[in-house]
């Protein structure tokens, strides 16, 4: 069973992990020394949400545009961290779909 860690004692294990890195360690070491898992001491150390864990936010959020009037165009503006995808009036959900897939043979999702 795996062990549930509260928030006071990742934060003091994060401390520690500093610490101990800066004597020129490695986290694996750490992890094995102090018997957490690496993966999991890594993925506080990066200070992101473990994958086992459900994500709250949207994958890609695209928000509700109303369009101002018949002379502007609709455009519909996709983000992912840095990157930013406009499609304009006619855009397709196979048109989501396929920049959603492209990206994802890329790696960055």
């Amino acid at each position: 069973m795996n062990k549930q860690y509260s928030k006071e004692e990742r934060k003091e294990l994060i401390v520690e992990c500093k610490d101990w890195m800066a004597k020129g360690k490695s986290v694996s070491s750490f992890a094995k020394d102090k018997g957490v898992p690496s993966g999991t001491l890594y993925c506080w150390m990066s200070g992101k949400k473990s994958s086992k864990s459900p994500s709250k936010k949207a994958l890609v959020h695209i928000p509700k545009i109303q369009k101002m009037s018949s002379a502007t165009p609709l455009l519909v503006e996709m983000r992912y961290g840095g990157l930013s995808f406009v499609f304009n009036e006619g855009y397709s959900q196979e048109s989501l779909e396929a920049t959603l897939l492209s990206l994802k043979k890329c790696g960055l999702l």
